[in-house]
C-alpha cells in the first residue's frame, strides 16, 4: 500500500467505526442489564446501585481492605510462581453481574465497549517496574469446546480495548488445553486442582517480558493464578490481571472462578 493510500485508510477508519457502532446500535440497540432501558448499556439509576473497588485494599489482589496494603488472607497462599497482582472495576453484582453475564451468555457482544472501557483507568495502577514497559496483553482462553458454541472469547474483546488504550498488541499464544468443570461449588483447593495444568502457550519464550492478562471477572484466582505459573514457567518476569468485576468477601468462594463458565 502507497503512502497516500495508508493517509487516507487512516483517515477512514474512525468513520467506518462510528458507522459500524451506528449500525449495530440500530440493529441491538443498547439496553440497561439492570432495568432494561432502552438506549444505554447501564442506566444512571442502576449504576448508582453499585460502587467501584476503591483503596485502600490488598498491594497485590486488590481486594478491599480496611487496613490498607498489606496481603490479605485470600491471596497470602497464592503460589510464588503465579500471580503478582490483580486489580478489577467493580464487585461482581448486582446490575454490573447482570450486564456481565448478558456479555457473555446471550451473545450482547456489543457490551465490550463499554464494559472493556473501564478497564483502562486501572492501567493507571500498574505498579511501576512494568507500567512504562510494553506489555504481552494476553487474554485468559477458553476452551476450545466454548469457543465454538459461543462464537467468541469475551476476554480477547476486551482486551482489545485495552490494547487501544496502551498501544500494546495482544498475544492470544496462551491455550486451555481442556476443558475445565464450573468452579462453582468447589473450595479453594478443587478449584486449583480443577485447573492444574490447563493451560499451555503456544509460542516463543517470553524472556524478562512483563505480560498482563485480561479476563471478566477474579474470583479465588485459582484460574489467572495457573495462566500465570503457565507463563512464568516459559520465561515471563511479571504477570498481572485485570478484569471487569471481581468477587468480594464471601462471594470469593461462591461464584465462578476468572475464565470459568457457570452450568
Amino acid at each position: 500500500m502507497e503512502d497516500g493510500e495508508s493517509a487516507i485508510v487512516l483517515q477512514l477508519r474512525p468513520m467506518l467505526t462510528l458507522a459500524r457502532q451506528t449500525l449495530l446500535d440500530l440493529l441491538f440497540p443498547p439496553h440497561c442489564a439492570g432495568c432494561q432501558q432502552r438506549g444505554v448499556w447501564l442506566c444512571t439509576a442502576c449504576q448508582q446501585r453499585i460502587k467501584p473497588l476503591l483503596p485502600p485494599y490488598c498491594g497485590r489482589c486488590g481486594q478491599p481492605r480496611p487496613h490498607g496494603s498489606n496481603r490479605c488472607r485470600a491471596c497470602a497462599d497464592w503460589p510464588t510462581a503465579g500471580l503478582d497482582w490483580a486489580r478489577a472495576t467493580y464487585p461482581f453484582t448486582g446490575p454490573w453481574r447482570m450486564a456481565i453475564h448478558r456479555f457473555k451468555y446471550h451473545r450482547e457482544r456489543a457490551r465490550a465497549a463499554h464494559l472493556g472501557a473501564t478497564l483502562v483507568p486501572l492501567l493507571a495502577q500498574l505498579p511501576r517496574r512494568v507500567a512504562s514497559a510494553p506489555l504481552q496483553l494476553v487474554p485468559v482462553p477458553l476452551s476450545a469446546t466454548r469457543l465454538r458454541e459461543r462464537g467468541y472469547n469475551q476476554a480477547e474483546l476486551l482486551a482489545r480495548i485495552v490494547a487501544t488504550a496502551r498501544g500494546d498488541q495482544i498475544n492470544t499464544a496462551l491455550e486451555r488445553t481442556r476443558k475445565t468443570v464450573p468452579q462453582v461449588g468447589l473450595d479453594r483447593e478443587a478449584r486449583r486442582q480443577n485447573v492444574q495444568g490447563a493451560f499451555r502457550w503456544n509460542a516463543g519464550n517470553l524472556t524478562a517480558q512483563p505480560v498482563l492478562l485480561i479476563d471478566d471477572v477474579l474470583t479465588t484466582g485459582a484460574t489467572a493464578n495457573e495462566c500465570a505459573a503457565t507463563l512464568k514457567a516459559v520465561g515471563a518476569s511479571w504477570v498481572g490481571i485485570i478484569t471487569i468485576a471481581r468477587a468480594v468477601g464471601h462471594s470469593a468462594t461462591t461464584e465462578p472462578d476468572s475464565g470459568l463458565e457457570q452450568p
